[in-house]
């Protein structure tokens, strides 16, 4: 193991349903269209033995796509686990089209030059777990600082929908709710900050005298609370629940912004909490203990973020929590 990663790392989760058409013909009522649940699929198969073809079909087969120039291969899928009917493995995505130098970082020497028809694929985690009642999936990638295979891996999945199911669609959607919001957040907050689309005159005299008089003029405040000792206080998460959707209020003025500063592997990552739709969920991988040779945690550290993930995504959803989670 190596001392540090080079990037924050991150399991970004997704739900992922796929419906049935919608039967347009003219003169005859449309149904509402209905996500496939198992033996839906072609042969009568499982959500699960659906998705789980997909990745064996790109197992060990790089597939370039010239319409975005990315690449896309998988190159690990964990065996099949009836018991448990989880996939996880790792694929491999990148973007080829333009050319560069490739330069070591020790001496500056250049080690070759990198043609428009070469593509990196960097290798990400994923793991996909099932609701087989309501025919919905949990999708977990990685996020290697900047870079995730997310965009790449639907692009691909959707592909292999349209060939195998015509006219049938996949849906996906953000994960968030208010403990995965917690749980994000409950180790990392270094700072809380509201943003105000006005500002008082005299800010001192309209918080201090507590006189309702006070002007306010055109321009941006921002009031920040911080932690004296870099760890945020317990009483901080309880006030943070509470101020979420309503905002902080200074004598009768509410903030229209909420922001978080948040401290992942020594660097400040800012988040906009305000709204939960706009909340990037990601489940923070412990690096603290090192990464592999390659600059990527382990596949024990990402598989043990990976179990608590799912195990408060599955709440999230409602869904039946397993006796292994």
């Amino acid at each position: 193991m190596s001392k540090k990663s080079a990037y924050s790392v991150g399991l970004v989760p997704t739900k992922i349903q796929i419906f049935q058409p919608v039967d347009a013909a003219e003169g005859r009522r449309k149904r509402e269209q209905r996500s496939l649940r198992d033996g839906d699929f072609p042969g009568r198969e499982s959500f699960y033995n659906f998705i789980r073809s997909f990745f064996e079909a790109h197992l060990g087969t790089a597939i370039m796509n010239a319409e975005n120039l990315s690449g896309f291969r998988v190159a690990k899928l964990n065996p099949d686990t009836p018991a448990t009917k989880v996939l996880w493995g790792y694929v491999e995505t990148g973007k080829y089209g333009f050319e560069s130098e490739l330069v070591n970082v020790n001496d500056t020497s250049k080690i070759k030059k990198r043609e428009r028809t070469d593509c990196e694929l960097i290798p990400f985690f994923f793991e996909v777990d099932f609701n087989h009642r309501d025919g919905c999936a949990i999708l977990l990638t990685e996020q290697f600082g900047p870079y995730s295979p997310k965009g790449i891996l639907l692009e691909q999945l959707r592909g292999h929908v349209t060939d195998m199911l015509p006219r049938h669609t996949i849906k996906t959607e953000t994960i968030v709710s208010d403990e995965i919001v917690q749980q994000v957040l409950s180790k990392h907050v270094k700072a809380l900050r509201f943003q105000y689309d006005r500002v008082p005159s005299d800010i001192a005299d309209s918080i201090g005298n507590g006189t309702d008089g006070h002007i306010e003029r055109e321009g941006v405040m921002e009031v920040s609370i911080k932690s004296r000792n870099g760890v945020f206080p317990e009483w901080g998460f309880e006030f943070l629940n509470n101020v979420r959707r309503t905002g902080l209020t200074i004598q009768d003025m509410t903030s229209t912004e909420m922001k978080v500063d948040m401290e992942v592997d020594g660097r400040i990552k800012t988040v906009n909490i305000g709204n939960l739709d706009s909340f990037n969920t990601s489940f923070v991988v412990d690096t603290r203990e090192g990464v592999q040779e390659n600059g990527h945690p382990s596949e024990e550290q990402m598989l043990s973020t990976a179990q608590e993930a799912l195990l408060i995504c599955r709440r999230a959803l409602g869904w039946p929590i397993r006796n292994n989670s």
